[in-house]
Parts: structure tokens; C-alpha cells; sequence
């Protein structure tokens, strides 16, 4: 890595950290406000479906429009957008005017942006490392997006002590316009040949890709999985805490820090792992260990060990992760690769709200929010069970998927 593309690397990661203090807060608000404006779990687990459905409903249309234009533009803008949006918030509940509808409005146009920032920022990572470095440097990413994320929630829960809980959200708003400037500042270019295809072939040509690929299939479809069986966890986890843990506020603030604590873990150590184990070890041992400790999570009535459970989810997902968006950078070529983690997104990210409204209508229905978790559990090791069995075995020799013209593509 040259000494200028160390120095864009680095504000790169820095930007990850600083907006992901913001996010660790909106993570704990919207919940919150969700259910202090109405005492429902459903409302509150509607807040999780709202964050994932736009991926579902756009997600495609917006991974061909990443690979469209400047992906420093997309990151900046996205940035100052989720600004604005996230800002509406505590300007609202400060008028009286703030009500489910709007709250989960604002939930749904800041996810639809997040596409947009998401797919962008991991199709840029191959610009700014070597090849060789993508497994070191997806790691550090990911810790160094989630460790402003340890902080977040542990402000959010430091802040509603002296102040409404709608008042976070200044501080996530600040840092999205923060990051912005630090994104801004990066001097490599951050795009390659850029697509200039109908919107219907571009979308096409993404998921044929994956589509085509086996291991490109098959991981996408271990993260349906992973986020359908999952979806119940985080969509009723503020309600765990504070039903089956006896945590307030403040405290459910803390599982939320104690769970980026366990990303920033992990993501500082997938490179190692992943060279001393392999791939498909750590896939597996990262699925079965993400399952186990949903279930660990469900039986406990023990905040600390909740917490600690909530660290395990969230680190054997990043080590999932970190492998997944490496092996697509490898296999995938960077004026492919924008469509081709939507389309991976989309999928993935698709489930997850389904799960969350199959977990939140159970949970209301039999008011056993251990329950509906435990089977949750159980599923998602279930799902890592079948992982060495299938084609993810073999990826390390994969050969990457051929660049071709604009003529020979679609």
C-alpha cells in the first residue's frame, strides 16, 4: 500500500468510526422511541422491519446506480442525507409533532440511504488496499465501523439520563456530517470504469453474477438464513432486556456497547483467524457460535450474561461478514461489484425483516419472548451444521468471475 493510499485508508476508517458513534445511537433510539410512543412490541419490532424492507424494494435499482457514478459523491451525499433525515427527529418530538407513522417514516428513508452508503463502501475498499490486504483490511473496517459503535449506545444511555431520549440523535446527525467531511478529504480515486447500461441490463448483469456463481450463491443464501432466523433477536432485544433481564434504558444501552464491543474484537482479528483456520472453519464455527449464543441469550434472565451473549452475536456476524464481502472482492470485478453486494444485500438483508415481523407477531401472540428466540437459536445452528457440506468448501480455489466488455455482458 503506497503512503497516500495509507493516508486515504486511514481517514476512510476514521469517517467509519465517527458515523458509527452516530449509528450505535440511532440503533438504540429508534426502538426506544418506538416503543415509548406506543407500549407495543409490534410497533418496536416494526422499527427493525422498516430498517431491511427498502432493501427488498430497492435495493437492486440502487446497486446499478452505484455502479453509475463517483462512489466518493455517493458516500458524501448519502452521509449528509442521513444527516438531515436523522435530524427531523428531535425537531419533531421537541414541536409535539412526533408520531409512530412519522417515526417509522424517518426509519425508512434513512435505510433506503444506507443502501446506497453501504454498497458504496465496500465497492471502494479494492481502490484503496492490494488484493492481498482485503481480508486484513475488511477486518479493521468492520472494527473500526463499530468502534465508535462501542461509545454510541453507552451516550444514548448517558444522555436520556439528563435529557429526552429523541436529543441522541443530534449527535448521530453530527457525526454523518463529520464522516461526510472526512470522505470528502480522501485523494485516490474511488471508482473505476463506471457502467453506462440501461437500468433493467445493469440490474440483470448483478445478478446473474451472483446467480451464476456457486459460492457466490451460496454464501448469499447462508445470509438469508442467518438474518431470517436472527431477525427475531434483534427486533425483540430492547424487549428481552428489559422483560426478561430487568434492564432500563440506561442498561439496554449497555447490552447494545457490550455488542460492538464483541465486532471490534472480531474485526481486528478475522485476518489472523481466517489464515490460520480457513475460510470455510471460520464460516462455520462463526454460524454454529452465532446460533448458540441467540439461544444462551433466550434462557439466561442474567443482564451481564445477556450482554455477553449480545457481544457473540454481533462478533461471529462480523467474522461471517468480513469473509463474505472478502471473497466477493476477490471473485468480482470493482464495475461489477456495487450491483453485485446490493443484489447480495437485497437477498440477505430482505430476510431479516421477515423474520422480525414472524418473531414480533409470535412474541405478541404468546407474549414468550424466550421462546420465540430459543427456536431462533436453534435454527441458526441448525443453518451452520449444513455449511460444510456444501460448496463453500472449495472456495479458496474459485477462479475470480471474467471481465468482459459492455457488449459481451448481458
Amino acid at each position: 500500500m503506497t503512503t497516500g493510499n495509507r493516508r486515504d485508508f486511514r481517514l476512510y476508517l476514521g469517517a467509519q468510526a465517527i458515523s458509527s458513534v452516530g449509528s450505535g445511537c440511532t440503533a438504540f433510539v429508534f426502538p426506544v422511541l418506538a416503543l415509548q410512543l406506543t407500549g407495543s412490541p409490534l410497533a418496536l419490532g416494526m422499527t427493525t422491519v422498516l430498517s431491511y424492507l427498502p432493501y427488498l424494494v430497492f435495493g437492486l435499482p440502487i446497486g446499478a446506480l452505484v455502479d453509475r457514478f463517483d462512489l466518493r459523491r455517493i458516500l458524501v451525499w448519502t452521509d449528509a442525507g442521513r444527516a438531515v433525515v436523522v435530524g427531523l427527529v428531535p425537531a419533531l418530538y421537541f414541536l409535539g409533532a412526533l408520531h409512530i407513522g412519522l417515526l417509522l417514516a424517518v426509519v425508512a428513508v434513512h435505510a433506503t440511504m444506507r443502501i446506497a452508503f453501504e454498497a458504496a463502501q465496500f465497492a471502494v475498499i479494492p481502490s484503496l488496499v492490494d488484493r492481498e490486504d482485503l481480508h486484513r483490511a475488511n477486518g479493521r473496517v468492520q472494527a473500526a465501523y463499530n468502534a465508535g459503535a462501542v461509545f454510541g449506545p453507552s451516550i444514548a444511555g448517558a444522555v436520556t439520563l439528563v435529557a429526552d431520549v429523541s436529543t441522541v440523535l443530534v449527535v448521530d446527525a453530527v457525526s454523518f456530517l463529520v464522516s461526510a467531511a472526512a470522505i470528502a478529504a480522501i485523494r485516490t480515486p474511488l471508482t473505476g470504469e463506471r457502467s453506462s447500461k440501461p437500468m433493467w441490463r445493469a440490474v440483470g448483469e448483478g445478478l446473474a453474477v451472483v446467480w451464476r456463481s456457486p459460492v457466490l450463491r451460496t454464501i448469499t443464501l447462508v445470509a438469508v438464513g442467518i438474518n431470517l432466523f436472527t431477525g427475531p433477536y434483534w427486533a425483540q432485544l430492547v424487549f428481552l432486556a428489559k422483560d426478561r433481564w430487568g434492564a432500563g434504558d440506561a442498561q439496554v444501552g449497555q447490552v447494545f456497547a457490550a455488542a460492538s464491543i464483541g465486532v471490534v474484537i472480531a474485526g481486528l482479528s478475522a485476518g489472523r483467524l481466517v489464515t490460520r483456520f480457513g475460510f470455510l472453519t471460520l464460516v462455520t464455527v462463526a454460524v454454529v457460535g452465532m446460533g448458540l449464543a441467540v439461544s444462551t441469550a433466550a434462557l439466561t434472565g442474567s443482564l451481564i450474561v445477556g450482554a455477553v451473549c449480545a457481544a457473540g452475536v454481533r462478533a461471529f456476524a462480523v467474522l461471517f461478514a468480513t469473509s463474505a464481502n472478502t471473497v466477493r472482492q476477490r471473485l468480482v470485478p470493482v464495475d461489477l461489484l456495487g450491483r453485485v453486494i446490493t443484489v447480495s444485500m437485497v437477498f440477505a438483508w430482505s430476510a431479516q425483516p421477515l423474520g422480525a415481523a414472524i418473531g414480533s407477531v409470535a412474541v405478541e401472540v404468546t407474549n414468550d419472548v424466550s421462546g420465540v428466540i430459543l427456536v431462533s437459536g436453534l435454527l441458526v445452528v441448525a443453518l451452520g451444521l449444513v455449511v460444510p457440506w456444501t460448496v463453500l468448501r472449495d472456495v479458496e480455489a474459485v477462479e475470480p468471475v471474467p471481465v468482459r466488455g459492455d457488449d459481451e455482458r448481458g
